[in-house]
């Protein structure tokens, strides 16, 4: 008798553990999906949040370079080559609108003046004469990130970006 008992409190035992076990491991399975479905979606939220973010500011960059390029004065001394005037429009009007640079690109991509002087920033391709507004640009100076907005210098013809 005493045999079968014991056999029976394993058999309840094991049976017990065994649908704990599948409790414990259906529940994972139901928090994976939920944390994963989750996670997704908020990041999702986050991407949106970021590029309605990062297209406004670009308008906002956009927008005051626009006013920049349209000053006569500094179209003036982009035409003529005076880079201390150039440095110094920049500089002013980088510190106006809060932009961490400001640079004047010619129209083959080469940096004519920047108010991060020293730092190596390389070659960046601006779009063509008749192209409209573009997407941003995106540029790591010095292990930080830049968002760059390209706004044509005409004088009449585009002189630079």
């Amino acid at each position: 008798m005493n045999s079968f008992k014991h056999r029976l409190l394993i058999l309840i035992v094991a049976l017990m553990v065994f649908a704990q076990g599948v409790t414990v491991v259906l529940a994972l399975v139901y928090l994976n999906r939920g944390v994963r479905a989750e996670s997704a979606a908020q990041l999702t939220v986050a991407h949106d949040m970021l590029e309605r973010t990062l297209e406004s500011r670009a308008r906002q960059l956009r927008s005051a370079a626009e006013v920049l390029v349209q000053d006569f004065a500094f179209r003036e001394a982009a035409a003529s080559g005076d880079r201390p005037t150039i440095l110094s429009a920049l500089d002013n009007h980088a510190g106006r609108i809060s932009a961490a640079l400001a640079m004047l690109y010619d129209t083959d991509g080469a940096i004519l003046a920047s108010t991060l002087p020293g730092k190596p920033i390389g070659r960046v391709h601006p779009p063509s004469a008749d192209a409209g507004p573009q997407a941003p640009v995106f540029v790591v100076i010095d292990r930080q990130p830049y968002q760059l907005v390209f706004v044509p210098l005409r004088a009449p013809e585009v002189i630079g970006w």
